[in-house]
């Protein structure tokens, strides 16, 4: 693994990290039960089961696996990139972006759920 890639692993790590949060395991649900109800699915690069439910160590263990996926792993997958580097540092940003959503959801931010009411009220 290129020491560049590792590094910008590090630094998705540490803005999890850095994050506050949820620890209420209803609110988590509850939050998940309603998104589901919305048919809401975050855009990311490939399958990622249970994204809804995750926790910030969830979601450190993600981005863990989704790093060290190779060539062949993600083939198998369908994908099909020259740049495998590239491609996973791109689904983990999308999985960082998508947790501070969901995140911001959990702690009922009216402008949280106004982005994901425009995005799917209307479908």
């Amino acid at each position: 693994m290129d020491q560049t890639f590792k590094n910008r692993i590090e630094k998705f790590k540490d803005r999890v990290r850095m994050m506050q949060d949820v620890e209420d395991t209803e609110k988590i649900k509850q939050t998940a039960e309603i998104l589901q109800g919305m048919h809401f699915n975050p855009t990311l690069l490939f399958r990622t089961e249970n994204f809804l439910f995750f926790t910030r160590e969830d979601l450190l263990k993600e981005i863990d696996r989704a790093a060290s996926l190779k060539t062949g792993d993600l083939r198998k997958r369908g994908i099909e990139a020259e740049d495998t580097e590239t491609f996973k540092l791109n689904h983990i940003s999308l999985l960082v972006y998508h947790y501070r959503l969901l995140l911001r959801l959990r702690k009922d931010e009216p402008e949280a759920w106004d982005e994901i009411n425009e995005l799917y009220e209307d479908d």
